[in-house]
């Protein structure tokens, strides 16, 4: 292992501190070195989607070391990719970076797998979570040519295209997850102001955090904030399904909580979702997006 994947992967570095040390390293590379490093607001965006699907969905992965591979995989990605067409081949190049700066063999191999264009074989099974997530949080994003998906559309759109002939391991807890994020309401406060009517955490992720930061270093600020509100959020909502398996510490702090019956907390999830997609909604994206080449809307 790496110099910089230790750093990187130390226990005591939380998700939104290594989030900085990467903004940082992108900033000393451009100045010093001259050397790209693609590190924007998207990525930050795409990160804490992981983290909240992860963590809210109870994911059984290496929590870090997939979540930094989030923050990495994009590494060699242009603005303009598709113009330029490394749409095809900047997962390829991000993982040989990352391998001739340390990182080892199985953490490069899953950045690569992000997307499918390089022909990747036995791809690493958190890659489908890498793959899903970076199709979900490309699609919410606006771009010049058309505005972003809700998060109902998103979900459709890649279930009815994007991943049409594709078999990824998460998809079907992925459409698990974005039904129980539009079933959340929220009303979080950045820097002391508060949002003036409750929303979506997808809403104020887009809304919120990403389009009304100033820059990368702010938005970084304001994803830290939200995570910490919605975390509260997620918390309390777990404690009103069942508040009699909470263990406090003796300074009155939530611990942990300890379900008596796990196959019915998870019957619980389920029931206390509905779906959010219509028939209409179904067809307006068949509709709007059939003449579009969907695989690399998520890029």
């Amino acid at each position: 292992m790496g110099e910089f994947q230790t750093y990187i992967m130390d226990k005591d570095k939380d998700l939104y501190t290594k989030m900085d040390i990467i903004r940082r390293l992108k900033n000393i590379l451009q100045d010093k070195k001259d050397e790209f490093l693609f590190f924007d607001k998207s990525v930050v965006f795409k990160t804490e989607i992981a983290r909240m699907f992860i963590d809210y969905m109870n994911i059984d992965v290496d929590r870090a070391y997939v979540l930094t591979a989030c923050l990495l995989c994009n590494c060699k990605k242009v603005d303009n990719a598709q113009i330029l067409g490394k749409v095809k081949s900047f997962a390829k190049e991000g993982a040989d970076y990352l391998m001739n700066i340390g990182f080892e063999p199985r953490f490069c191999k899953m950045c690569e797998g992000v997307n499918r264009y390089s022909g990747l074989k036995n791809r690493e099974p958190e890659s489908d979570l890498l793959e899903v997530v970076d199709h979900f949080g490309g699609m919410l994003l606006d771009r010049p040519e058309r505005a972003g998906f809700t998060p109902e559309e998103a979900i459709v759109q890649m279930e009815r295209d994007n991943f049409k002939n594709i078999d990824n391991k998460y998809l079907s807890q992925f459409h698990s997850f974005v039904d129980k994020m539009q079933n959340i309401m929220i009303q979080p406060s950045f820097n002391g102001e508060t949002i003036s009517v409750e929303k979506t955490p997808f809403a104020v992720l887009k809304k919120n955090v990403f389009d009304d930061s100033k820059n990368l270093e702010d938005m970084i600020r304001r994803t830290k904030q939200f995570g910490k509100q919605i975390d509260s959020k997620m918390l309390k909502q777990e404690l009103e399904l069942d508040d009699q398996n909470l263990l406090i510490t003796d300074k009155g702090l939530v611990k942990d909580i300890q379900y008596k019956d796990i196959e019915n907390k998870n019957a619980i999830e389920i029931n206390s979702s509905r779906s959010l997609f219509t028939k209409e909604t179904v067809d307006r994206i068949i509709k709007i997006n059939s003449s579009r080449d969907n695989l690399e809307r998520g890029a």
